[in-house]
């Protein structure tokens, strides 16, 4: 697809998404938000966590948004393969790499293990992503004949479920770790692109929506966690969580501001660099073998500096660890493209459609005959 024809708005959520994701590791994953703070930094690095936290929701929002088309409803073999490709590679270097160094045992389980990651989930999410490409031509088809109505009752069943989901995890949502929770997520996306509803507001009061949501679910968090009440304490990350209604609306608000956002397109190879790369930020910083020995540690390099050299100190990791891996996928791109890895996928592409429409044919040719 042509720069042309992309949506940048799109792309520049994807981009801070991706830095939302390093932050919520950096203050998760790091410890930042287990180590002692005052008051005022414990408000502060929480309100950065709630800040962040619809964006593995925006991911799948923008793959439901961009993934739905009206006139083609056909998965991107091709994108899926390539995308297994760079997880592998990433998985199976890092490793490497660890026990090299003497970090890691070497052992032929952990490398099968780093060879196959989708299969063993060394990345969740992209483990349910890839479940959810599986299911993306059903879904696709399913929002393709869906008219406005069922789009209507298709949101106020998902509406209702993630209210639900704040007092008793009825239905097995698992707090948003689970392959149903994505294809929640995809479809509200898609049915966002069909119908345009993105165009029901203007970007101002979708902006509004966004940081009334944030603010709703950071008072929450600041009110039960300093309420003095054991009971109201335990129970201050209710509206924290990937299936919070407020997290949710945040997440939607953002996908339909950025849709809108009219970009001047001298910026698209800017937007581009780090896009196309965006995924590999993940890839790198998050692996189990990096998140043991170096993000982990992160926690220990503070002391006990003010809110405001804490703040500073939490973006600058971030900043570092982002464009510290969008540098390496670089590298990688590079040499993805001398091995023609493009090409190689979309060999594998053209095989398993072939095969899929074969073993389809002599199923339709048993059909027959049966019905003969």
């Amino acid at each position: 697809m042509k720069n042309s024809t992309r949506n940048l708005g799109i792309d520049i959520l994807r981009i801070l998404s991706m830095l939302g994701v390093v932050c919520f590791h950096v203050l998760g994953h790091g410890g930042i938000l287990n180590i002692e703070h005052t008051a005022i930094s414990f408000s502060m690095v929480w309100f950065l966590q709630i800040l962040v936290y619809p964006v593995v929701n925006c991911f799948v929002l923008i793959t439901g948004y961009i993934g739905y088309k009206d006139d083609n409803i056909s998965p991107k073999i091709k994108s899926l393969l390539s995308l297994m490709f760079t997880v592998a590679f990433y998985s199976i270097l890092i490793f490497l790499a660890f026990t090299f160094l003497g970090v890691e045992p070497f052992n032929l389980k952990g490398l099968a293990k780093n060879f196959l990651p989708t299969i063993f989930k060394n990345y969740w999410f992209f483990s349910a992503y890839f479940g959810l490409f599986l299911f993306s031509p059903l879904l696709n088809l399913l929002v393709q004949k869906s008219n406005l109505k069922q789009a209507f009752i298709f949101l106020s069943v998902f509406l209702f479920s993630v209210i639900i989901s704040v007092l008793h995890d009825t239905f097995s949502l698992l707090g948003g770790f689970t392959l149903i929770w994505f294809i929640f997520i995809y479809l509200t996306g898609a049915f966002i692109k069909k119908f345009k509803l993105n165009e029901l507001l203007s970007k101002k009061w979708w902006l509004i929506i966004a940081l009334l949501s944030c603010v709703a679910t950071w008072l929450s968090k600041i009110v039960l966690h300093f309420s003095g009440i054991s009971f109201l304490e335990n129970h201050s990350n209710v509206l924290v969580k990937y299936v919070s209604p407020t997290i949710v609306l945040m997440a939607i608000a953002l996908l339909c501001l950025f849709s809108k956002i009219n970009c001047n397109p001298s910026f698209a190879k800017t937007i581009s660099f780090f896009a196309s790369s965006a995924f590999s930020v993940y890839l790198i910083h998050d692996n189990i073998y990096v998140r043991t020995h170096l993000i982990s540690k992160i926690h220990t390099f503070i002391g006990n500096p003010n809110f405001l050299l804490l703040a500073l100190f939490i973006i600058c990791f971030v900043l570092a660890i982002f464009l510290s891996c969008i540098l390496i996928d670089k590298i990688r791109i590079s040499i993805f493209k001398f091995l023609n890895i493009n090409k190689l996928s979309v060999q594998i592409e053209k095989i398993i459609r072939k095969t899929v429409n074969n073993i389809y044919l002599l199923l339709e040719k048993a059909c027959k005959k049966i019905s003969e």
